[in-house]
Protein backbone atom coordinates (compact mmCIF):
# COMPACT_ATOMS: atom_id res chain seq x y z
CA UNK A 1 0.00 0.00 0.00
CA UNK A 2 1.23 3.67 -0.57
CA UNK A 3 3.51 2.18 -3.37
CA UNK A 4 2.63 5.31 -5.98
CA UNK A 5 3.09 8.34 -3.65
CA UNK A 6 5.72 9.43 -6.33
CA UNK A 7 3.62 8.88 -9.70
CA UNK A 8 1.99 12.23 -9.37
CA UNK A 9 4.09 14.76 -7.83
CA UNK A 10 1.68 17.40 -9.30
CA UNK A 11 -1.36 15.93 -7.27
CA UNK A 12 -2.10 17.78 -3.91
CA UNK A 13 -2.43 15.17 -1.06
CA UNK A 14 -3.71 17.21 1.48
CA UNK A 15 -5.47 21.01 1.98
CA UNK A 16 -4.48 22.14 5.37
CA UNK A 17 -6.38 25.52 6.01
CA UNK A 18 -4.80 27.58 3.24
CA UNK A 19 -2.04 25.56 2.42
CA UNK A 20 -1.76 22.79 -0.04
CA UNK A 21 0.52 19.89 0.70
CA UNK A 22 1.28 17.58 -2.38
CA UNK A 23 2.64 14.28 -3.35
CA UNK A 24 5.93 15.13 -3.88
CA UNK A 25 6.01 16.74 -0.67
CA UNK A 26 4.37 13.88 1.56
CA UNK A 27 7.10 11.69 -0.40
CA UNK A 28 9.74 13.39 0.64
CA UNK A 29 8.74 13.48 3.86
CA UNK A 30 7.83 9.84 4.31
CA UNK A 31 11.64 9.03 3.58
CA UNK A 32 13.33 12.04 5.62
CA UNK A 33 10.86 9.55 8.65
CA UNK A 34 12.95 6.67 7.27
CA UNK A 35 16.70 8.12 7.91
CA UNK A 36 15.52 8.68 11.83
CA UNK A 37 13.26 5.66 12.65
CA UNK A 38 14.49 2.51 11.43
CA UNK A 39 12.44 -0.40 9.41
CA UNK A 40 9.71 -2.70 12.17
CA UNK A 41 10.22 0.44 14.97
CA UNK A 42 6.88 0.05 17.18
CA UNK A 43 5.91 3.60 16.53
CA UNK A 44 2.94 4.96 18.96
CA UNK A 45 0.89 8.10 17.02
CA UNK A 46 -1.22 9.48 19.23
CA UNK A 47 -3.84 11.00 16.61
CA UNK A 48 -5.51 13.78 15.37
CA UNK A 49 -6.18 15.13 11.92
CA UNK A 50 -3.35 17.16 10.93
CA UNK A 51 -0.78 16.41 9.11
CA UNK A 52 1.92 15.67 11.02
CA UNK A 53 0.12 13.15 12.55
CA UNK A 54 -1.73 11.71 8.85
CA UNK A 55 2.04 11.50 7.85
CA UNK A 56 3.52 9.87 10.19
CA UNK A 57 0.71 6.75 9.98
CA UNK A 58 1.44 6.90 5.95
CA UNK A 59 5.29 6.83 6.34
CA UNK A 60 4.82 3.96 8.72
CA UNK A 61 3.20 2.22 6.01
CA UNK A 62 5.21 2.77 3.77
CA UNK A 63 8.39 2.02 6.01
CA UNK A 64 6.94 -0.87 7.79
CA UNK A 65 6.73 0.53 11.05
CA UNK A 66 4.66 -1.23 13.59
CA UNK A 67 1.91 1.48 14.49
CA UNK A 68 -0.37 1.79 17.81
CA UNK A 69 -3.29 4.42 16.84
CA UNK A 70 -4.97 6.16 19.80
CA UNK A 71 -6.95 9.32 19.16
CA UNK A 72 -5.46 12.44 21.14
CA UNK A 73 -8.85 12.99 23.62
CA UNK A 74 -7.50 9.80 25.24
CA UNK A 75 -7.92 9.69 28.64
CA UNK A 76 -4.04 10.39 30.44
CA UNK A 77 -4.12 7.68 32.51
CA UNK A 78 -5.20 5.11 29.78
CA UNK A 79 -2.42 6.84 27.35
CA UNK A 80 0.26 5.75 30.80
CA UNK A 81 -1.11 2.76 30.87
CA UNK A 82 -1.14 2.03 27.09
CA UNK A 83 2.76 3.32 27.31
CA UNK A 84 3.78 1.32 29.83
CA UNK A 85 2.18 -1.67 28.67
CA UNK A 86 3.77 -1.71 24.81
CA UNK A 87 7.00 0.65 25.77
CA UNK A 88 7.01 2.08 22.19
CA UNK A 89 10.42 2.66 20.42
CA UNK A 90 8.63 6.18 18.97
CA UNK A 91 5.75 8.17 20.07
CA UNK A 92 4.49 10.73 17.57
CA UNK A 93 2.38 13.78 19.57
CA UNK A 94 0.58 17.09 19.58
CA UNK A 95 3.17 19.24 21.73
CA UNK A 96 -0.01 20.00 24.27
CA UNK A 97 0.35 16.63 25.42
CA UNK A 98 3.56 15.68 27.91
CA UNK A 99 5.18 12.33 28.05
CA UNK A 100 7.33 11.23 30.44
CA UNK A 101 11.33 11.97 29.75
CA UNK A 102 12.62 9.55 31.98
CA UNK A 103 11.60 7.22 29.20
CA UNK A 104 11.74 9.46 26.31
CA UNK A 105 13.86 11.91 24.16
CA UNK A 106 12.96 14.41 22.20
CA UNK A 107 13.87 12.96 18.49
CA UNK A 108 12.02 15.56 15.99
CA UNK A 109 10.15 18.45 16.58
CA UNK A 110 7.98 19.37 13.61
CA UNK A 111 5.60 22.52 13.80
CA UNK A 112 3.09 21.56 16.41
CA UNK A 113 3.87 17.99 16.57
CA UNK A 114 6.87 16.08 18.54
CA UNK A 115 8.11 12.60 18.30
CA UNK A 116 9.98 10.94 21.13
CA UNK A 117 12.68 8.04 21.01
CA UNK A 118 12.89 5.61 23.86
CA UNK A 119 16.12 6.12 25.45
CA UNK A 120 17.02 2.58 26.19
CA UNK A 121 16.40 0.14 23.14
CA UNK A 122 14.75 -2.98 23.54
CA UNK A 123 15.50 -6.04 21.99
CA UNK A 124 11.55 -7.63 21.06
CA UNK A 125 10.47 -9.95 17.91
CA UNK A 126 7.12 -8.49 15.58
CA UNK A 127 5.28 -10.63 13.68
CA UNK A 128 6.18 -10.07 10.27
CA UNK A 129 3.39 -9.34 9.03
CA UNK A 130 1.98 -6.82 11.83
CA UNK A 131 1.20 -2.99 10.23
CA UNK A 132 -0.90 -1.45 12.70
CA UNK A 133 -2.22 -2.06 16.50
CA UNK A 134 -6.03 -0.40 16.65
CA UNK A 135 -8.51 0.27 19.34
CA UNK A 136 -12.07 -1.93 19.22
CA UNK A 137 -13.80 0.93 18.05
CA UNK A 138 -14.47 2.09 21.14
CA UNK A 139 -12.79 4.94 23.78
CA UNK A 140 -13.59 2.64 26.80
CA UNK A 141 -9.75 2.56 28.05
CA UNK A 142 -8.91 -1.37 27.47
CA UNK A 143 -5.63 -1.79 26.59
CA UNK A 144 -6.88 -4.54 24.15
CA UNK A 145 -6.05 -3.94 20.28
CA UNK A 146 -6.99 -5.02 16.94
CA UNK A 147 -3.54 -6.18 15.16
CA UNK A 148 -4.32 -5.90 11.40
CA UNK A 149 -1.99 -7.08 8.74
CA UNK A 150 -0.12 -5.50 5.68
CA UNK A 151 -2.35 -7.88 3.72
CA UNK A 152 -5.67 -6.74 5.97
CA UNK A 153 -5.58 -3.25 5.60
CA UNK A 154 -3.99 -3.82 1.29
CA UNK A 155 -6.98 -6.00 0.23
CA UNK A 156 -9.63 -4.06 1.98
CA UNK A 157 -8.66 -0.59 0.89
CA UNK A 158 -7.99 -1.87 -2.81
CA UNK A 159 -11.96 -3.32 -2.81
CA UNK A 160 -13.18 -0.36 -0.79
CA UNK A 161 -11.41 1.40 -3.88
CA UNK A 162 -12.81 -0.43 -6.61
CA UNK A 163 -17.04 -0.66 -5.43
CA UNK A 164 -16.54 3.30 -4.21
CA UNK A 165 -14.88 3.88 -7.94
CA UNK A 166 -12.51 6.45 -6.06
CA UNK A 167 -9.90 7.83 -8.52
CA UNK A 168 -7.10 10.94 -8.25
CA UNK A 169 -9.91 13.34 -9.42
CA UNK A 170 -11.41 12.80 -5.78
CA UNK A 171 -11.57 14.78 -3.03
CA UNK A 172 -12.91 14.10 0.19
CA UNK A 173 -13.06 15.84 3.61
CA UNK A 174 -12.05 14.57 6.86
CA UNK A 175 -14.67 14.40 9.37
CA UNK A 176 -14.09 11.13 11.50
CA UNK A 177 -10.63 10.75 13.66
CA UNK A 178 -8.35 7.90 11.87
CA UNK A 179 -7.72 6.28 15.17
CA UNK A 180 -11.33 5.04 14.18
CA UNK A 181 -11.01 2.15 11.64
CA UNK A 182 -13.70 3.94 9.86
CA UNK A 183 -11.66 7.53 9.30
CA UNK A 184 -8.40 4.96 8.59
CA UNK A 185 -10.08 3.21 5.61
CA UNK A 186 -10.88 6.67 4.09
CA UNK A 187 -7.36 7.76 4.26
CA UNK A 188 -5.90 4.68 2.82
CA UNK A 189 -8.68 4.55 -0.31
CA UNK A 190 -8.32 8.04 -0.70
CA UNK A 191 -4.22 8.23 -0.73
CA UNK A 192 -3.72 5.08 -2.47
CA UNK A 193 -5.36 6.57 -5.18
CA UNK A 194 -3.55 9.78 -5.11
CA UNK A 195 -6.81 11.40 -4.15
CA UNK A 196 -7.35 14.93 -1.84
CA UNK A 197 -7.87 15.36 1.33
CA UNK A 198 -9.38 18.36 3.40
CA UNK A 199 -7.82 18.12 7.02
CA UNK A 200 -9.55 19.67 9.79
CA UNK A 201 -9.79 19.56 13.43
CA UNK A 202 -14.03 20.23 13.88
CA UNK A 203 -16.59 18.37 14.55
CA UNK A 204 -19.26 17.82 11.91
CA UNK A 205 -21.59 18.81 13.74
CA UNK A 206 -19.73 22.22 14.45
CA UNK A 207 -20.82 25.21 11.86
CA UNK A 208 -17.12 25.78 10.99
CA UNK A 209 -16.84 22.40 9.76
CA UNK A 210 -19.96 22.95 7.21
CA UNK A 211 -18.36 26.66 6.93
CA UNK A 212 -15.35 24.61 5.38
CA UNK A 213 -17.33 22.51 3.48
CA UNK A 214 -19.55 24.87 1.63
CA UNK A 215 -15.67 26.66 0.75
CA UNK A 216 -14.67 23.74 -0.81
CA UNK A 217 -17.30 23.43 -3.73
CA UNK A 218 -15.06 20.88 -5.86
CA UNK A 219 -15.64 18.29 -3.04
CA UNK A 220 -16.70 14.88 -4.52
CA UNK A 221 -17.88 12.74 -1.73
CA UNK A 222 -18.62 12.89 1.89
CA UNK A 223 -18.31 9.71 4.45
CA UNK A 224 -20.10 9.92 8.13
CA UNK A 225 -21.95 7.87 11.02
CA UNK A 226 -26.03 7.76 11.35
CA UNK A 227 -25.93 10.56 14.13
CA UNK A 228 -24.59 13.06 11.43
CA UNK A 229 -26.57 12.51 8.50
CA UNK A 230 -29.86 12.75 11.36
CA UNK A 231 -28.24 16.04 12.46
CA UNK A 232 -28.30 17.02 8.07
CA UNK A 233 -31.62 15.54 7.63
CA UNK A 234 -32.90 17.51 11.02
CA UNK A 235 -31.08 20.83 9.95
CA UNK A 236 -32.06 20.87 6.57
CA UNK A 237 -27.92 20.90 5.67
CA UNK A 238 -28.17 21.87 1.93
CA UNK A 239 -25.31 19.88 0.43
CA UNK A 240 -26.68 17.85 -2.09
CA UNK A 241 -26.67 20.42 -4.72
CA UNK A 242 -23.27 20.81 -4.92
CA UNK A 243 -23.00 19.81 -8.60
CA UNK A 244 -18.91 17.89 -8.18
CA UNK A 245 -20.48 15.40 -5.43
CA UNK A 246 -20.25 11.69 -6.70
CA UNK A 247 -21.20 9.80 -3.58
CA UNK A 248 -22.17 9.47 -0.28
CA UNK A 249 -21.28 6.93 2.66
CA UNK A 250 -22.71 6.11 6.11
CA UNK A 251 -21.05 3.44 8.53
CA UNK A 252 -20.10 3.17 11.80
CA UNK A 253 -23.80 1.90 13.40
CA UNK A 254 -27.41 1.11 12.16
CA UNK A 255 -29.16 4.07 10.13
CA UNK A 256 -33.21 4.42 10.90
CA UNK A 257 -34.79 4.05 7.91
CA UNK A 258 -36.55 7.35 7.60
CA UNK A 259 -32.99 8.76 7.34
CA UNK A 260 -32.04 6.50 4.93
CA UNK A 261 -34.93 7.65 2.82
CA UNK A 262 -34.50 10.95 3.06
CA UNK A 263 -30.49 11.29 2.06
CA UNK A 264 -30.99 8.69 -0.74
CA UNK A 265 -34.19 10.67 -1.78
CA UNK A 266 -32.18 13.63 -1.88
CA UNK A 267 -29.11 11.54 -4.00
CA UNK A 268 -31.13 10.41 -6.25
CA UNK A 269 -32.14 13.65 -7.86
CA UNK A 270 -29.05 15.09 -7.63
CA UNK A 271 -27.33 11.86 -9.87
CA UNK A 272 -25.73 10.85 -6.38
CA UNK A 273 -24.83 7.64 -5.60
CA UNK A 274 -25.41 6.46 -1.69
CA UNK A 275 -23.04 3.70 -0.25
CA UNK A 276 -24.70 1.92 3.15
CA UNK A 277 -21.96 0.02 4.19
CA UNK A 278 -20.86 -2.17 7.56
CA UNK A 279 -18.15 -3.40 8.93
CA UNK A 280 -15.40 -3.26 12.37
CA UNK A 281 -12.40 -3.02 12.84
CA UNK A 282 -11.61 -6.62 13.03
CA UNK A 283 -12.43 -6.87 9.38
CA UNK A 284 -10.08 -3.79 8.38
CA UNK A 285 -12.84 -2.82 8.41
CA UNK A 286 -15.35 -3.29 5.54
CA UNK A 287 -17.56 -6.38 5.49
CA UNK A 288 -20.55 -5.55 3.08
CA UNK A 289 -22.70 -2.68 0.94
CA UNK A 290 -25.76 -2.28 -0.46
CA UNK A 291 -25.90 -1.90 -3.71
CA UNK A 292 -26.66 1.90 -4.95
CA UNK A 293 -28.79 0.22 -7.44
CA UNK A 294 -30.63 -1.74 -5.08
CA UNK A 295 -32.17 0.99 -3.14
CA UNK A 296 -34.66 2.22 -1.96
CA UNK A 297 -35.71 -1.49 -2.36
CA UNK A 298 -33.00 -2.75 0.09
CA UNK A 299 -32.90 -0.09 2.72
CA UNK A 300 -32.43 -1.72 5.90
CA UNK A 301 -30.35 -3.89 4.80
CA UNK A 302 -26.16 -4.15 5.61
CA UNK A 303 -26.60 -5.63 1.84
CA UNK A 304 -24.22 -8.13 0.06
CA UNK A 305 -20.30 -8.99 0.79
CA UNK A 306 -17.70 -7.14 -0.45
CA UNK A 307 -15.48 -9.13 -2.86
CA UNK A 308 -13.64 -11.98 -1.46
CA UNK A 309 -15.63 -11.69 1.80
CA UNK A 310 -18.60 -14.15 2.79
CA UNK A 311 -21.37 -14.02 5.33
CA UNK A 312 -22.72 -16.95 7.08
CA UNK A 313 -25.45 -17.26 10.05
CA UNK A 314 -24.55 -19.67 12.14
CA UNK A 315 -25.95 -21.42 15.54
CA UNK A 316 -24.21 -19.94 18.61
CA UNK A 317 -24.52 -23.32 20.51
CA UNK A 318 -24.09 -26.01 17.68
CA UNK A 319 -22.24 -23.57 15.65
CA UNK A 320 -23.89 -25.31 12.09
CA UNK A 321 -25.06 -23.07 9.56
CA UNK A 322 -29.16 -21.96 9.72
CA UNK A 323 -31.09 -22.10 6.74
CA UNK A 324 -32.10 -18.76 5.10
CA UNK A 325 -34.45 -16.51 6.69
CA UNK A 326 -33.90 -18.03 10.06
CA UNK A 327 -32.55 -15.09 12.49
CA UNK A 328 -28.85 -16.27 13.51
CA UNK A 329 -25.49 -15.24 14.75
CA UNK A 330 -23.50 -13.31 11.41
CA UNK A 331 -20.39 -14.40 10.35
CA UNK A 332 -18.05 -12.84 8.34
CA UNK A 333 -14.63 -14.59 6.23
CA UNK A 334 -12.41 -13.05 4.08
CA UNK A 335 -8.59 -11.70 3.60
CA UNK A 336 -9.36 -9.01 5.85
CA UNK A 337 -10.10 -10.66 9.13
CA UNK A 338 -7.52 -9.45 11.47
CA UNK A 339 -5.10 -11.34 12.88
CA UNK A 340 -5.15 -11.55 16.26
CA UNK A 341 -5.86 -8.94 19.91
CA UNK A 342 -2.91 -7.59 21.45
CA UNK A 343 -2.79 -6.76 25.68
CA UNK A 344 1.10 -5.86 25.66
CA UNK A 345 3.68 -6.03 23.34
CA UNK A 346 4.71 -9.47 23.85
CA UNK A 347 1.93 -10.24 22.23
CA UNK A 348 3.39 -8.46 19.19
CA UNK A 349 6.04 -11.52 18.37
CA UNK A 350 2.70 -14.33 18.24
CA UNK A 351 2.00 -16.16 15.02
CA UNK A 352 -0.79 -14.58 13.26
CA UNK A 353 -3.87 -15.70 14.12
CA UNK A 354 -6.31 -17.77 11.53
CA UNK A 355 -9.78 -16.98 12.19
CA UNK A 356 -12.32 -19.29 10.00
CA UNK A 357 -14.98 -16.68 10.75
CA UNK A 358 -15.41 -13.11 12.56
CA UNK A 359 -17.76 -13.41 15.09
CA UNK A 360 -19.50 -10.05 14.61
CA UNK A 361 -22.06 -10.29 17.61
CA UNK A 362 -24.76 -9.18 15.37
CA UNK A 363 -28.17 -11.52 15.03
CA UNK A 364 -29.44 -11.18 10.97
CA UNK A 365 -30.75 -13.30 8.53
CA UNK A 366 -30.58 -13.11 4.99
CA UNK A 367 -33.22 -11.99 2.28
CA UNK A 368 -32.97 -12.17 -1.34
CA UNK A 369 -29.24 -12.05 -1.53
CA UNK A 370 -29.05 -8.96 1.16
CA UNK A 371 -28.58 -9.36 5.07
CA UNK A 372 -30.18 -7.42 7.88
CA UNK A 373 -29.44 -7.01 10.95
CA UNK A 374 -32.43 -7.38 14.35
CA UNK A 375 -29.90 -7.13 17.46
CA UNK A 376 -27.13 -7.95 19.13
CA UNK A 377 -26.07 -11.15 21.06
CA UNK A 378 -23.54 -9.57 23.12
CA UNK A 379 -23.48 -6.22 25.46
CA UNK A 380 -21.67 -3.78 23.07
CA UNK A 381 -23.28 -1.14 21.65
CA UNK A 382 -22.41 1.79 18.99
CA UNK A 383 -23.10 5.65 20.32
CA UNK A 384 -21.59 7.95 17.14
CA UNK A 385 -19.90 4.76 15.72
CA UNK A 386 -17.79 4.31 18.89
CA UNK A 387 -18.30 0.73 20.20
CA UNK A 388 -19.02 0.92 23.49
CA UNK A 389 -19.02 -2.43 26.30
CA UNK A 390 -21.58 -1.87 28.88
CA UNK A 391 -19.92 -4.98 30.63
CA UNK A 392 -16.95 -2.66 30.59
CA UNK A 393 -18.86 0.60 31.90
CA UNK A 394 -20.63 -1.19 35.05
CA UNK A 395 -17.09 -2.31 36.54
CA UNK A 396 -15.47 0.67 35.73
CA UNK A 397 -18.11 3.07 38.07
CA UNK A 398 -18.05 0.36 40.84
CA UNK A 399 -14.49 1.12 40.73
CA UNK A 400 -16.34 4.97 41.57
CA UNK A 401 -18.89 2.93 44.25
CA UNK A 402 -21.78 3.14 42.11
CA UNK A 403 -23.21 0.65 41.15
CA UNK A 404 -24.89 0.50 38.32
CA UNK A 405 -27.21 -1.31 35.87
CA UNK A 406 -26.93 -0.83 32.02
CA UNK A 407 -29.28 -1.41 29.32
CA UNK A 408 -29.11 0.07 25.63
CA UNK A 409 -29.21 -0.25 21.63
CA UNK A 410 -26.88 1.70 19.63
CA UNK A 411 -27.31 5.97 20.43
CA UNK A 412 -29.69 4.58 23.43
CA UNK A 413 -27.50 4.04 26.79
CA UNK A 414 -29.91 3.41 29.72
CA UNK A 415 -28.54 3.45 33.04
CA UNK A 416 -30.31 2.49 36.09
CA UNK A 417 -29.10 3.74 39.49
CA UNK A 418 -30.60 2.99 42.84
CA UNK A 419 -29.44 6.65 44.41
CA UNK A 420 -30.59 9.87 43.06
CA UNK A 421 -27.44 11.57 44.20
CA UNK A 422 -25.01 9.75 41.94
CA UNK A 423 -26.85 10.71 39.03
CA UNK A 424 -24.78 13.83 37.92
CA UNK A 425 -21.80 11.90 38.95
CA UNK A 426 -22.79 9.36 36.44
CA UNK A 427 -23.57 11.50 34.00
CA UNK A 428 -20.30 13.11 34.31
CA UNK A 429 -17.42 10.30 34.22
CA UNK A 430 -19.24 8.60 31.30
CA UNK A 431 -18.96 12.68 29.36
CA UNK A 432 -15.06 12.89 30.48
CA UNK A 433 -13.69 9.86 30.75
CA UNK A 434 -15.17 7.82 27.86
CA UNK A 435 -16.59 10.68 25.90
CA UNK A 436 -19.98 9.84 25.62
CA UNK A 437 -22.68 12.49 24.74
CA UNK A 438 -24.74 13.11 27.39
CA UNK A 439 -28.11 12.83 24.43
CA UNK A 440 -27.13 9.32 24.23
CA UNK A 441 -27.40 8.73 27.97
CA UNK A 442 -31.12 8.07 30.06
CA UNK A 443 -30.97 7.51 33.73
CA UNK A 444 -33.39 6.11 35.56
CA UNK A 445 -33.79 5.76 39.46
CA UNK A 446 -35.20 2.03 40.50
CA UNK A 447 -33.72 -0.75 42.37
CA UNK A 448 -31.61 -3.50 40.27
CA UNK A 449 -33.54 -6.03 39.78
CA UNK A 450 -31.25 -9.73 40.38
CA UNK A 451 -31.36 -13.89 39.71
CA UNK A 452 -30.91 -15.65 42.23
CA UNK A 453 -27.50 -16.24 41.52
CA UNK A 454 -26.85 -12.35 42.40
CA UNK A 455 -26.45 -11.32 38.89
CA UNK A 456 -28.56 -8.45 37.32
CA UNK A 457 -31.97 -9.30 35.66
CA UNK A 458 -31.54 -7.57 32.83
CA UNK A 459 -34.47 -9.23 31.34
CA UNK A 460 -36.51 -7.60 34.01
CA UNK A 461 -34.58 -4.28 33.02
CA UNK A 462 -35.64 -4.30 29.82
CA UNK A 463 -39.23 -5.16 30.21
CA UNK A 464 -39.76 -2.29 32.47
CA UNK A 465 -37.74 0.45 30.23
CA UNK A 466 -40.33 -1.51 27.44
CA UNK A 467 -42.75 -0.09 29.55
CA UNK A 468 -42.61 2.85 30.80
Amino acid sequence: MFENLHNLNNNVAFIDGDKKIKYSKLQKDVINLSNKIPTRSLFLIICNNSYQSIKNYIASIKNKYISILIDEKVNEEYLNEYISRYLPDFISVSNTIEINTKLYKVLIEDNHNIIYALKTKIDRYFNKDLAILIPTSGSTGSPKFVKLSFNNLNTNTKTIIKYLDITPNDKTILSLPFSYSYGLSIINTHIEKNATIILTAYSSIQKNFWDLFKKHKDITNFSNVPLVYQFLKQLKIKIFENKSFRFFCVAGGHLDYNTAKYIFENCKKNKIRFFIMYGQTEASPRMSFVRPSDLPNKLGSIGRPINMGKFSLINKQKYQKYKKNTVGELVYSGPNVFIGYSNNYHDLGLKSAKYKYLKTGDLAYIKNNNYYIVGRISRIIKCAGIRVNLDDIEKELINYNFHTAIIGTDDNMNIFIENESSKNQVMKILKTRYKIHPKFINIFLKKIPRLKSGKIDYKKLKNYHEKY
